[in-house]
């Protein structure tokens, strides 16, 4: 892993530790995207951020735009999903993230959670996405390359709680659906606002 890239993971790490303190005191709830009522997530729930100091996991995409006008959809794209965002700067680092979200049944109807994230599996064997009570952040970085070009880093880490043994906690990552459909969503805003 280059340099640069652990920075990126350390500041990561850091930005997360205060959305995560900022997110413990929301109480609103909101509904998952495309899911509709019965998927419901709260935000407040504590994320570590010490797992998200890893590369694996993580969604890259290049855009041959300019960083700013990357950055600039940012907003619709999480809104045209269903997830609020808010954007933290730390020098030229610019992240737009989540606050902490926990899941209340299922994020999407129609999907398993585990479709979304790896969070291991149960001492019987079943995936704890499933069966364990699951909060996550989904962090999304855009920084500037060369000639005017940009890459937008896509990263999805939460953990997971057994509902019975509340000290039993497991990592989870992205399984890199969710996150692709995020590259999707600024895609598609990039697309409208050319």
């Amino acid at each position: 892993m280059s340099l640069k890239h652990q920075h990126f993971f350390v500041v990561l790490g850091a930005l997360l530790c205060a959305a995560c303190a900022g997110a413990s005191r929301a109480t609103t709830a909101g509904t998952a995207p495309i899911a509709g009522d019965s998927a419901r997530f709260a935000a407040g729930a504590e994320v570590s951020p010490t797992k998200v100091l890893r590369e694996a996991g993580a969604v890259r995409r290049d855009f041959q735009l300019p960083s700013d006008r990357v950055w600039a959809v940012l907003p619709g794209a999480f809104a045209d999903l269903g997830y609020q965002g808010r954007e933290s700067t730390n020098g030229s680092e610019r992240l737009y993230l989540t606050p902490a979200l926990t899941i209340k049944g299922r994020l999407y109807p129609d999907s398993r959670n585990d479709a979304y994230l790896d969070c291991g599996r149960t001492p019987v064997g079943t995936a704890a996405a499933n069966e364990y009570a699951v909060t996550f952040t989904v962090l999304v970085r855009v920084h500037a390359r060369d000639g005017g070009a940009s890459t937008l880093d896509v990263v999805v880490d939460g953990d997971a709680r057994d509902r019975a043994r509340s000290l039993n906690r497991v990592s989870c990552t992205g399984t890199g659906r969710l996150e692709q459909m995020f590259v999707e969503a600024v895609e598609r805003r990039l697309r409208w606002v050319r």
